[in-house]
Parts: C-alpha cells; structure tokens; sequence
C-alpha cells in the first residue's frame, strides 16, 4: 500500500523547528495548494508549539513510501 505524507517544516519564534504532517493530503495536491495553505497558517497562527508561535515555512514535500503489512 502507498502511504502519503505532506510534511511542512516551520521556524517557530524561538528559532527552533517544528514539523507538521498531514496523512494521505488529497491526490491532486499542488504547490500553489500548498503555499496557500501555509499562508493561512502563518497569517491566521493557527498553530503554536507550547507558547511559540509559527513565524515562517522552512520546507514543504509530500513524502510517498510503500508499506507492507504482513499478518500475524
């Protein structure tokens, strides 16, 4: 089974990292998509990591890896 990941890296305020990760994005997802969505994000701060703030993207990839499950 192929298993999708988008993965958005983020500076926080504090200048350290933080990385969000959205399961199986829809198919069709494109960068402009994407870009938007991490607008709305920073615009908006709907994310913070304990009291620090998301201030800027630092990456963006969609990640695909094929999985295997055996049963046991």
């Amino acid at each position: 089974m192929l298993e999708k990941t988008l993965q958005i890296a983020f500076e926080l305020s504090n200048g350290k990292s933080a990385t969000l990760s959205i399961k199986e994005p829809k198919s069709t997802i494109t960068e402009q998509e994407v870009n938007a969505a991490i607008a709305t994000i920073l615009n908006q701060q709907v994310f913070k990591k304990g009291e620090d703030a998301y201030v800027s993207a630092k990456s963006a990839k969609l990640v695909e890896r094929f999985v295997s499950t055996f049963e046991v």
